[in-house]
Formats: structure tokens, sequence, C-alpha cells
């Protein structure tokens, strides 16, 4: 098997094992199943190899009754980055050409960047919206999360996911090699 696809196939395995050791000890001996999705991330917007995983897991787990226990502690949940750097993601609002409505699709980007509005979904969500006005009104949590706001240094050496448009199939192509090969 090549290096990548143990190593794809290894590690949401161990997300999932370090994620119901976790329940098991903060639900007291309670054996709990808890729902772990993986997602393998292989390259960045330079066509450079740069495997990474996202994870997404419940909070809480399901015992061997079916029932679901929430697990609220997440004390040891820590930022884990690569000394390469990491990537950005970038979410955007886009308002299709043959959109009906425009004049209200831009109504509501406009709503959403209101600086009091901005700040209630970042508090929510929990994720860095370019919009600086609202950076005062974010709670402390947010403001102090070194996975939201990265340092400097962390900053310079990260990369923002793009668009790779009609190159896209060809990174496809080629990370299927990859994959395939033994």
């Amino acid at each position: 098997m090549a290096p990548a696809a143990r190593w794809s196939s290894r590690s949401p395995r161990c997300c999932a094992v370090r994620a119901r050791l976790f329940y098991f000890q903060a639900a007291a001996g309670k054996t709990l199943e808890p729902g772990v999705v993986a997602v393998i991330q292989t390259f960045g917007d330079r066509i450079n190899f740069h495997p990474h995983l996202h994870f997404l897991v419940t909070e809480g787990g399901v015992d061997e009754a079916g029932i679901f226990h929430r697990v609220s502690s997440f004390d040891d949940v820590r930022l884990a980055v690569p000394r390469e750097g990491t990537v950005i993601s970038v979410d955007d609002l886009a308002i299709p050409k043959t959109a009906r409505e425009k004049d209200l699709a831009y109504a509501f980007i406009n709503f959403l960047h209101e600086p009091a509005v901005a700040a209630a979904n970042s508090n929510f969500i929990k994720y860095l919206c370019p919009n600086t006005g609202r950076y005062p009104l974010l709670g402390p949590d947010l403001r102090d999360n070194p996975a939201v706001f990265l340092s400097p240094e962390l900053r310079a050496k990260s990369e923002i996911l793009a668009d790779l448009g009609a190159a896209n199939a060809l990174y496809v192509s080629i990370w299927d090699e990859i994959k395939a090969a033994k």
C-alpha cells in the first residue's frame, strides 16, 4: 500500500479511537460511540502535495441502548498545525448572474455584514469573518482563539485555498494516480 494510502486509512481511525477514549473518560465509564466524519484534503493551490485531515466529531455519543448522551467537557481540545503551515479557507457569498432578486440578495449580504449581525454569526459558528467592524463585539472565547485568529507567524507560512478552475481535473487525475500507486 502506498504511504499516502496507509496514512489516509489510519488517521481517521486514530481520531475515532481517541474520541471514544475521551467520551469514555468524560462519561464516567459509559461506552459511547461518537459520530466521526473525516475528510482528506490533499493539495494546496500551488499543486503541492499538502495532505491534511478535517474532522467533524459529535459532541457526545450513542450508548449500547442507542441513546445519545451529550458530553460537554471539551477542555483538552487544542489546535495542532504542521510546522509547514496550514490551509486557510474562505467562505464566499455570491449572487448568480441569472438571479431574479439581485437587489434582495445584495440587501441580504449587506445585512450579514452589519457588525452586530456578523459578530452574532461568528460567535455562534466560530469562524473568522473579514468584517473587522465586528471584532470588538466578539466574545473573548472567539477573539482569543488561535484557531480563528492565526498568529502572524502561522499566517505567513499558510496558504489560502484558491479556485483551480479548469486545472482542477488535472489535480484530481494526478492525485488519483498517487493514491493508486503500489
